[in-house]
């Protein structure tokens, strides 16, 4: 998951960003005043979802190799990182599972 672009990152970043903007939207007092059913983004429930939840995966997992490049995850990390598995559907054991196994990854790259 190393190698992909920064590109792919700035995107996924950018889906987090609005996504956050359409959190605050729904919440908004006067929400009628907008479109109905404003809210977050989420891919659960798509009707191809099983299809690209491979895909998915190795997305997460390599924008999770990204953010946890230095070896720490903390509370200001796992906030995106939370926010976009539900974003893309996946289960809580599915996201800790990844973040697991690329927290080995950074870590054993790490000299001692």
């Amino acid at each position: 998951y190393r190698n992909i672009p920064t590109e792919v990152i700035s995107e996924v970043n950018s889906i987090l960003a609005f996504n956050k903007l359409l959190t605050v939207l729904s919440k908004f007092p006067q929400g009628d005043r907008f479109a109905r059913g404003l809210g977050p983004i989420s891919l659960a429930g798509d009707f191809d979802h099983d299809k690209m939840v491979g895909d998915l995966k190795i997305l997460y997992a390599a924008y999770t190799t990204e953010v946890l490049s230095d070896g720490r995850l903390d509370d200001e990390k796992l906030g995106p990182l939370n926010e976009l598995r539900n974003i893309f559907g996946l289960g809580k054991r599915e996201a800790e599972a990844i973040i697991e196994g690329v927290m080995s990854d950074v870590k054993s790259q790490v000299p001692a």
